[in-house]
């Protein structure tokens, strides 16, 4: 009896041990120390000058109190320099001194040291992935150098890390903010005519030119855009050309605008922060309208938009001449002239011929077909407008009514202003009064009435004679 009371204290007791075990709360777990980390570098651009160093605390962006941008574009080159650190902290260096002397720039990590590099991008990242957070028993340290920076970007400080980061918690990703600061490299653009022309014909080529350089801080900008807007009386021919350092930049635009005197491109950043500082140039060709008053100043302005900056603006003016003549007796300067026709011709013999847009010039004579001609009016005047500067000359094809043609080509200058000038003051252009036929002897001179009424006379004489002639004739 005393056996069975025992064993059944036993199996009690044992039941107890285990309910207790069910009713225990449950332990929390402890999770896996991370054996990596995960930097990653937030770059931050500012104008001009640099915020106060500050900490980082490897988990919040520090408050700079000053406005920056994030910047994509930069390399970054991560090294593993667990081996130098330790060394200067086993030889009595603080941890600080050993942090700070391998930051310095004259420090130069071995070839074998590097572990990575990345670029920023994004909202201005790099990220370093997985990297040991223990090297050979101790906490690694790594020191990341900004491999390439653009230019009129100062670099930022190279920065040490010692795991497990400055919180001295082990994390499994640390954000750090390193600062650079922009002292150049700012948008430029210039308008340029190719030739280096001002004064044009009429419906001639103008080949227009926009260089734009690639500002350094394209990485920190949001949108990018190249503009134009010309006179109204300018229009463009064809198309666009758009090089990057001399390459077609197919893809990296977008033609947001087009018209006859006006155009926008707009273009992504992204695809450009590698080619800071570099030119991107825009060809096109317009032309002056036929008819466009000479010597007023047509302006083409160009103007890039950088995001985040203010706009930049150039110009390019060009305009276009022309001559007012007046036609006038040779001796009576008072007397004008009208229907006197001319043709022009140039300095290299060609002559003017007026197309549908303008002007062109022909080889040839100054007597065929298609040549533009200029007509006194009643008041003896005439005008060439739509012409360039340089050197033509008048040719008379036919004279005015009573004067003799003058068959010596007349030189003329077009010269910028002078066609407006030339309103009070126009060029003078003479011709020589047909000389009056002699009368032989005994003869009075006739006037039209006088001489009709003899060819009267003379005719009937002769009718009169006939029928004489006629009547001998029959009776013989």
């Amino acid at each position: 009896m005393m056996k069975i009371r025992t064993t059944m204290v036993a199996l009690l007791l044992g039941l107890i041990a285990c309910v207790g075990v069910l009713v225990l709360p449950p332990q929390p777990v402890q999770a896996a120390a991370p054996t990596q980390v995960d930097v990653v570098l937030h770059k931050l651009l500012f104008e001009d000058t640099a915020p106060d160093a500050q900490a980082n605390d490897g988990t919040t962006q520090p408050d700079y109190t000053q406005v920056s941008r994030p910047l994509n574009g930069v390399t970054f080159t991560a090294y593993d320099v667990t081996t130098d650190f330790w060394k200067k902290v086993d030889a009595g260096a603080s941890m600080q001194h050993a942090q700070a002397a391998l930051a310095e720039v004259d420090y130069q990590p071995t070839n074998g040291s590097r572990v990575q590099s990345a670029v920023t991008a994004g909202l201005g990242q790099a990220t370093f992935s997985h990297l040991p957070l223990h090297r050979d028993g101790r906490y690694a340290v790594y020191l990341f150098k900004e491999s390439a920076t653009p230019d009129g970007i100062t670099a930022s400080q190279n920065l040490v890390v010692v795991m497990p980061g400055a919180n001295g918690k082990v994390q499994s990703r640390l954000d750090l903010y390193p600062k650079n600061v922009q002292t150049g490299g700012h948008t430029t653009i210039t308008k340029t005519i190719a030739n280096g022309q001002t004064s044009f014909d009429a419906d001639e080529a103008i080949p227009y030119q926009i260089k734009v350089k690639i500002p350094a801080d394209i990485g920190a900008m949001t949108a990018f855009a190249v503009g134009d807007l010309a006179d109204a009386c300018l229009q463009r021919v064809g198309g666009l050309t758009v090089k990057l350092n001399g390459h077609e930049a197919t893809g990296m635009y977008h033609v947001t605008q087009s018209s006859a005197h006006a155009f926008r491109l707009t273009f992504d950043p992204t695809q450009l922060t590698g080619h800071t500082g570099q030119s991107l140039v825009v060809t096109y060709t317009m032309r002056i309208k036929a008819g466009t008053t000479p010597d007023v100043p047509l302006v083409n302005q160009a103007t890039v938009y950088p995001g985040g900056h203010d706009p930049q603006t150039d110009n390019a003016v060009v305009v276009t001449g022309g001559k007012v003549f007046e036609k006038v007796d040779a001796k009576a300067k008072d007397t004008l002239l009208q229907g006197a026709t001319f043709v022009v011709r140039d300095a290299s013999g060609r002559y003017l011929v007026q197309g549908a847009h303008g002007w062109s010039w022909r080889l040839g004579t100054a007597q065929q077909a298609g040549l533009y001609r200029i007509v006194s009016d009643k008041d003896g005047r005439f005008a060439v407008t739509g012409l360039k500067a340089g050197k033509y000359a008048l040719v008379e094809v036919k004279a005015p009514h009573g004067y003799l043609l003058n068959r010596k080509a007349v030189a003329f200058t077009v010269v910028n202003g002078e066609y407006t000038r030339g309103q009070a003051n126009p060029y003078r252009v003479v011709n020589v009064h047909a000389p009056n036929k002699p009368v032989p002897p005994g003869f009075l001179p006739l006037t039209g009435n006088a001489l009709t009424g003899w060819l009267t006379i003379l005719g009937l004489i002769l009718v009169a004679m006939l029928v004489v002639l006629k009547l001998k004739t029959k009776k013989a």
